[in-house]
């Protein structure tokens, strides 16, 4: 009941019968005009004499590529022409400007004296010829916001030493230009949280603040940076760390904390602190959820070999802990299929190469990022190997019995490898006529 006696309902208003539900297929969206009928700009201006000038017949190229990749993009013409010239004044000719757009095209997405302002962050801090070599050979850069990027550079160069280095890094990560900043002082809650009093905190991060205090920057780090020194317990292990996954200075430190812990808890401390120096890319957020992965698989394990044996196997290869509920039913089904725990045990890696779990084990040791960053630029992409232990991975559907990737040796694909195929052929086959479905009818309607 509403104020002044007034009824208020609770019921939901009906829907128009021609609007779809969530669950059906959108209409198609009218698809973008030919390039041929783009109209040309009447709004471009001198900039000294403010008459109305013509459209520079070199930008044309530049402007056909930015309309193929982001066709419903609704900015003006003459704003992206004022942008490929700014380019083009920065960087010295439009042969320049064109190739930058060519493997970028979202920098004429971004307003005027963005990407000088970010050249010149770059310029100032790795020197100008360093600066555009790095940024012809990694575009992206120039889409980043410059403020951002006068505190990242010294906080980067801080931690990898030189700026040589720090360019071979930005070329393959450039989303480090992002990395919360952040020094010792403000760091010192996550070590002494890591290291268990800020005695032992200091003993180990000494090193490291010594060689920050020498630094003819200002002292300034990722934010994670003292974490990651408290938690491989040395500044060399850290840097060995950091150097094979970089994408570490992504994380703020107290996200690393919950799979540290769950590590602690299952192997110890000295143990927990081996694996992660073997494998650092257990620390990586990945919108994964590493810390039940890690319970998952460290108890399918301890089924196997008990509590001493899973820790033992787990210091020798900690990748197995990236396979969370996979590895647990794989086991389940190997224990069936080959009739006692027992000789699952005495053929494990028999059993992870039969079920496909080794392969992904390779994938998962691999550098991240391990399909490289989005780009307009064609190149070629390696799919990731199939999972077909996870729920969603199921050939016979997520709330179906475990089942998945079995090789028998010397023998012919089962029968549940025969209907995993089937039903995957009739999925695509499926999607393609939804495709053609949808593309017949953005032709009706454009016509």
């Amino acid at each position: 009941r509403g104020g002044r006696g007034r009824v208020v309902s609770n019921a939901v208003a009906p829907r128009s019968a021609g609007a779809p539900l969530a669950w059906m297929p959108k209409p198609p969206k009218r698809p973008p005009a030919p390039l041929a009928l783009r109209e040309r700009t009447t709004r471009l201006r001198d900039r000294v004499t403010g008459l109305p000038r013509e459209a520079p017949a070199e930008a044309d190229e530049a402007l056909d590529i930015f309309q193929r990749t982001f066709p419903m993009v609704v900015t003006e013409e003459h704003l992206l022409i004022q942008r490929w010239e700014d380019l083009a004044a920065i960087f010295g000719s439009t042969e320049a400007a064109t190739e930058l757009v060519t493997a970028e095209p979202s920098i004429l997405r971004w307003p005027r004296n963005f990407a000088k302002r970010a050249f010149h962050y770059l310029s100032l801090h790795l020197g100008s010829q360093a600066a555009r070599r790095l940024v012809f050979k990694c575009p992206y850069l120039l889409t980043k916001k410059a403020r951002q990027m006068s505190r990242a550079l010294p906080a980067l160069l801080n931690v990898f030493g030189s700026k040589e280095r720090l360019a071979e890094v930005l070329d393959k990560y450039p989303s480090l230009m992002q990395v919360p900043i952040g020094d010792f002082y403000r760091g010192m809650p996550g070590m002494i949280a890591v290291c268990g009093n800020p005695e032992k905190a200091l003993e180990v991060g000494k090193e490291a603040m010594a060689r920050i205090a020498r630094s003819p920057r200002q002292s300034t780090l990722p934010e994670c940076y003292p974490t990651l020194v408290a938690i491989f317990g040395s500044l060399e292990e850290a840097h060995a760390a950091v150097d094979r996954e970089p994408l570490l200075l992504r994380w703020q430190g107290q996200q690393m904390l919950a799979i540290l812990g769950r590590l602690r808890k299952h192997l110890g401390h000295e143990k927990a602190q081996q694996a992660l120096r073997a494998a650092p890319y257990l620390l990586l957020k990945e919108d994964k959820r590493k810390a039940k992965l890690a319970s998952d698989a460290f108890g399918a394990l301890e089924q196997l070999f008990g509590a001493e044996g899973a820790r033992k196997r787990v210091v020798e290869r900690p990748e197995l802990l990236a396979l969370g509920i996979s590895l647990q039913r794989a086991v389940r089904f190997a224990e069936r299929k080959m009739g006692s725990i027992e000789a699952v045990r005495d053929d494990f890696d028999a059993v992870l190469r039969r079920t496909g779990l080794e392969e992904r084990l390779e994938f998962e040791k691999k550098p991240r990022p391990r399909f490289g960053y989005w780009t307009p630029t064609p190149r070629e992409r390696e799919d990731a190997p199939s999972n077909t232990w996870t729920p969603r991975g199921n050939p016979l559907g997520p709330a179906a019995p475990a089942r998945g990737r079995w090789d028998e040796e010397g023998s012919a694909p089962s029968e549940l490898e025969a209907r995993g195929k089937d039903r995957a052929r009739r999925v695509a086959k499926k999607e393609l006529e939804m495709e053609v479905l949808r593309t017949r009818r953005a032709q009706e309607a454009f016509k």
